[in-house]
C-alpha cells in the first residue's frame, strides 16, 4: 500500500475496497523522547479544527509522509475500522539520514549504534513483534493506550528559511 495519506483514504474510498476490522498503521513516531522506543496507541478519534486538518493535508500533499497526518485524513474521511492502531519507533530527526549513510558507507552495525544512540535492528525486530501482535490478536493480549486527534503532535511548518554563512556578495 502506498505511504501517502491521501492515497490511503482514496484506497478504502474505493467502492468494493476490502474494509478490515482491524487495521495496524507501523512507522517512526512524530516525536521522540528515547531513541529506539517503540511505542503503541490505539486510535480513538476525534475532530481537530479545519485549519489544523488542512495542514495535515498540505503537508500529505506535498509528500511528508507521517502517521498522524495519516490518521487525522483518514479520521476525517471516516475510513479508520473500529479497531485502528500505531506501532511507533521514536527516531530523532536526522535518525533515517544517517542510517541511510551509514549503509552507504558501510560503517559496522557497533558503529551506527554508537552514533544513533540505540540497535536499529533490535528496533526492527520489537517494532514487528508488536505490530504482527495487534493484527492478530488485537488489544486483548496487554492494554494500549489511546490516541486521539487532541494528543496528535502540532504540524511544524516547514516554511522556514535558514541562511548560513555571514559573507555578503556584491553585484557588478
Amino acid at each position: 500500500m502506498s505511504w501517502s495519506p491521501i492515497h490511503i483514504v482514496q484506497q478504502f474510498q474505493d467502492l468494493g475496497a476490502d474494509r478490515p476490522a482491524r487495521i495496524v498503521l507501523v512507522g517512526a513516531a512524530a516525536t521522540c523522547a528515547r531513541a529506539g522506543r517503540i511505542r503503541v496507541w490505539r486510535w480513538t478519534g476525534g475532530r481537530l479544527p479545519d485549519a489544523a486538518v488542512q495542514a495535515r493535508v498540505y503537508e500529505a500533499v506535498t509528500g511528508v509522509v507521517d502517521l498522524e497526518n495519516t490518521l487525522m485524513i483518514g479520521e476525517r474521511f471516516g475510513i479508520w475500522p473500529a479497531e485502528c492502531y500505531t506501532v511507533e519507533v521514536e527516531l530523532p530527526p536526522e535518525t533515517f539520514g544517517t542510517m541511510v549513510m551509514a549503509e552507504a558507507e558501510a560503517r559496522p552495525g557497533p558503529a551506527l549504534r554508537a552514533e544513533i544512540g540505540f540497535d536499529p535492528g533490535a528496533a526492527a525486530d520489537r517494532l514487528a513483534s508488536r505490530a504482527a501482535g495487534l493484527a492478530i490478536r488485537g488489544d486483548a493480549a496487554r492494554a494500549v493506550a489511546a490516541k486521539g486527534a487532541r494528543d496528535l503532535a502540532p504540524v511544524a511548518s516547514f516554511h522556514r528559511t535558514r541562511v548560513t554563512g555571514t559573507k555578503t556578495r556584491r553585484h557588478s
